[in-house]
Formats: C-alpha cells, sequence, structure tokens
C-alpha cells in the first residue's frame, strides 16, 4: 500500500473469499479508509490511500486511532468509522454495517425499544422497571465496551422516506479470551427480511477473526427464526433448554456441513 502510494495511486481494490478471515483481519486493521462490500461467498474491498489513519497518544498514554473522513467512499457521509460492510439482502434491500459510535446512544435506544425481547438473541439478564430503562441502560453500556472486551456493530437502511434507518445491531461481549456472549436485535417491523441472519452470521465470522472459539447467547424456545438459523448454521451448534429459554453455544472452530457463512 505505501508502495502504490508513493507512485501516486490513490485506491487499492481487491476480492476475497469471505470466509477468509485472516484477511478479515487484515481489512480491519489497514492503515487507511476501508470499504467493504459483501457479494455472498465473494467480498470487495476497496481502500482509499489518501486517507490515512493517524494514531495519537492520549493523556493516559494510550494509543488511539483517528479514523478518517471517508464521504467519499459511503452514503453514510461523515461517519467516523474506517470499515463499513455492505450487504444485500435477497428482497433487495442493502444494510450498511458499521460500527457503533458514542453518537449512536439516541439511535440505539429506539432500536433496543423497537426490538422485542422475545424476538431477541441475547444474553440472560434481569429485566428493568421499564422497557425504556432497559433500553437505555443496554445501549449506555454498550457504548462503554471496550474493543478487548467485546464489539456492536449497527446496520443501516434507506427506506421509503426514511433514508439511513437502523433497523438492527449485532454484538459480542467476551467472558474470558476465547469466549463471547452474543446478541442480535432487529425492528419489529422489519422481522422476516433476512436481516437477523445476515448479522448473526457477520457478527460470528467478525469474532472469529478476532479471536472468539465460542459463542453463547440466549433465546425464547418458541423463537421460530432463532431455530431457523440456526439450523443453517455453519458452525456446530449445542443448547440447553432452560425453562422457557434455550441457552446456545456455536463452536466456531468447528465447522458444519452445508454453505459456508454470511453465503
Amino acid at each position: 500500500a505505501r508502495h502504490a502510494s508513493s507512485h501516486r495511486v490513490k485506491r487499492l481494490t481487491a476480492t476475497f473469499d469471505t470466509g477468509n478471515k485472516a484477511v478479515w483481519k487484515l481489512v480491519h486493521e489497514a492503515p487507511y479508509a476501508v470499504m467493504t462490500t459483501v457479494h455472498g461467498p465473494e467480498t470487495e474491498v476497496v481502500i482509499d490511500l489518501t486517507k490515512p489513519v493517524e494514531l495519537v497518544r492520549k493523556e493516559d498514554g494510550r494509543i488511539t486511532r483517528v479514523q478518517p473522513d471517508r464521504s467519499e467512499l459511503s452514503k453514510e457521509k461523515a461517519m467516523p468509522d474506517e470499515v463499513i460492510t455492505k450487504i444485500r439482502l435477497d428482497n433487495g434491500l442493502e444494510l450498511r454495517v458499521r460500527s457503533q459510535t458514542t453518537n449512536d446512544l439516541a439511535r440505539m435506544v429506539e432500536l433496543f425499544q423497537q426490538g422485542s425481547p422475545e424476538k431477541r438473541l441475547a444474553r440472560m439478564g434481569p429485566a428493568l422497571r421499564t422497557p425504556g430503562d432497559e433500553a437505555l441502560a443496554e445501549a449506555t453500556q454498550l457504548l462503554r465496551l471496550s474493543p478487548q472486551d467485546g464489539c456492536v456493530w449497527l446496520a443501516f437502511t434507506d427506506l421509503p422516506g426514511q433514508p439511513d434507518s437502523l433497523v438492527a445491531s449485532g454484538r459480542f461481549t467476551r467472558c474470558s479470551p476465547d469466549e463471547a456472549e452474543m446478541s442480535i436485535v432487529v425492528r419489529d417491523d422489519m422481522q422476516g427480511r433476512g436481516i437477523g441472519s445476515k448479522m448473526f452470521y457477520f457478527v460470528l465470522d467478525q469474532a472469529r477473526a478476532m479471536g472468539v472459539h465460542r459463542m453463547t447467547s440466549c433465546f425464547a424456545n418458541d423463537n421460530e427464526a432463532v431455530w431457523q438459523i440456526l439450523s443453517y448454521s455453519a458452525y456446530r451448534v449445542t443448547w440447553q433448554p432452560r425453562g422457557k429459554q434455550v441457552e446456545v453455544a456455536i463452536h466456531l472452530q468447528a465447522r458444519a456441513g452445508g454453505s459456508p457463512s454470511l453465503n
């Protein structure tokens, strides 16, 4: 990339196997602005060599990344993250998936209020007084999540009269260096469009690329959508009934038969 930049090349493009975890890791650690677009088993990546990532030392001595302006690369202008993944659904919708930022609190609270708990794939936890209290507490907790503790991604799409609508979130929280808990939330009015399954496999693939070996989660035992997603999992899945809920474990180092994830 440096050699190309020194010879006045402005952009590098490439196509790689979507299941190639090593390349995903390189993409997320790229020192330039990056945009990825998932096309089933293949992913296209564009690296803008004119927008390098800056490293700045904070007062506490930690090094932080200052992301470049990628407004020329993406529909989501002024987004501070260096990677946006585009995923096209079978019904023609395009999801733009990016990491959450501190400016997303209000939108995340609204999403969690619009995503019924019984329809979620989520970790077990005590319910708070009201859905609003629970949504605010959940969003605030996720905003404070450090990269060492986990990752949160938000999915946006353009709806009639509602451009850049936040329709889903996916995240994992580490329990140990190689084990994590997972949660997927989809807006109730966007259920049944394949968004949940795409976010599910996106989070699993990203977590596996970051060294997670085992992912756990929980869902209502009558949640047919989650049962269907798990039945097509590219990874080995085990589960245990817990009353009205099912605790599930996805083993990311053990491939199941069938198509690769994100296909």
